[in-house]
């Protein structure tokens, strides 16, 4: 993000807010409208994100957030990636046409990830469950790796975006392939930034990069026009706002998490998902091999 930032000659500016301060969000807000931000990014789930679009609209200050949000809150300067776990086990399944009510999915939220237990081995022999989706941070999936490492007779694993970094914990024949942004599967990008970057780096970026140069590029995008200074009242600020909010609205440009373009009609952007067997430790897949969806 600081290097798009950089090139598009964007200032930068972070603030902490937490949840759990009551004045958090508002404060955070208050502080960046003070010094002439004209677009905030924000919020890895819905209650943040929720609450970051309510306090930024007080301000009508843009806002893009990592997450969905509560329809409430859902307004002409809200603007959100849906990184839910619900749009990638959409994805998952309409993808996987074997899949089945006995397949299960790991998320970050499962107690084994959250407590020092036994992992859920056991249980997924007595259900007999063929396939799991480790939709988990890689952290949790790193944890299951090691804990399965001498296991055998497992169920088919998938991992999913923010997972696919464990994959050296595991046993390459126990990864039966990844879930990954459909983009990042085509052998010669179209994008020359995502080309560049493979080259400078020798990998793939990861699900948190590929977000952070998405939301990036359509905030630096929408910038476009906009005076150095801040404007001198409140009126002519708003009006400068609103001229943001449109040009979220109307930009396109090549993204890496989907193959859309820009923000749809309702100011949503969903990732768009394909499935790919092996992994990105492994050879790439042969050509076929990969299992496209996005939502229409």
């Amino acid at each position: 993000m600081e290097e798009l930032a950089a090139t598009n000659n964007v200032h930068l500016r972070t603030r902490e807010a937490l949840l759990k301060d009551r004045e958090g969000y508002a404060d955070a807000v208050e502080d960046l409208y003070n010094e002439g931000v004209a677009v905030i990014i924000g919020g890895f789930e819905r209650a943040s994100a929720t609450e970051l679009a309510k306090k930024a609209r007080t301000r009508m200050i843009p806002a893009i957030t990592l997450s969905r949000l509560e329809v409430s809150e859902q307004n002409d300067s809200s603007f959100w990636i849906d990184t839910s776990e619900d749009s990638l086990i959409e994805a998952w399944h309409r993808a996987n046409p074997k899949s089945s009510e006995v397949d299960r999915v790991i998320t970050d939220e499962a107690f084994f990830c959250n407590a020092d237990t036994e992992a859920p081995f056991e249980d997924w022999r007595s259900a007999h469950v063929e396939r799991v989706l480790l939709a988990c941070d890689v952290s949790c999936a790193e944890k299951l790796g090691q804990a399965a490492f001498s296991t055998s007779k497992l169920p088919a694993i998938w991992l999913g975006p923010k997972a696919v970094g464990a994959a050296d914990s595991w046993r390459s024949e126990q990864i039966k392939g990844e879930m990954t942004f459909e983009v990042l599967l085509k052998a010669r990008p179209n994008d020359e930034s995502l080309s560049r970057w493979q080259k400078r780096y020798l990998r793939q970026p990861t699900f948190y990069e590929v977000l952070g140069h998405d939301v990036a590029l359509l905030a630096a995008g929408s910038l476009s026009g906009v005076p150095s200074k801040v404007a001198p009242d409140p009126e002519s600020r708003s009006k400068v706002l609103r001229s943001v909010a449109q040009h979220l609205e109307e930009s396109k440009m090549s993204l890496w998490s989907s193959v859309e373009s820009g923000f749809a009609s309702n100011h949503s952007l969903v990732p768009s998902y394909a499935l790919r067997s092996g992994t990105a430790y492994s050879n790439r897949a042969a050509p076929g091999s990969e299992s496209k969806f996005r939502r229409p």
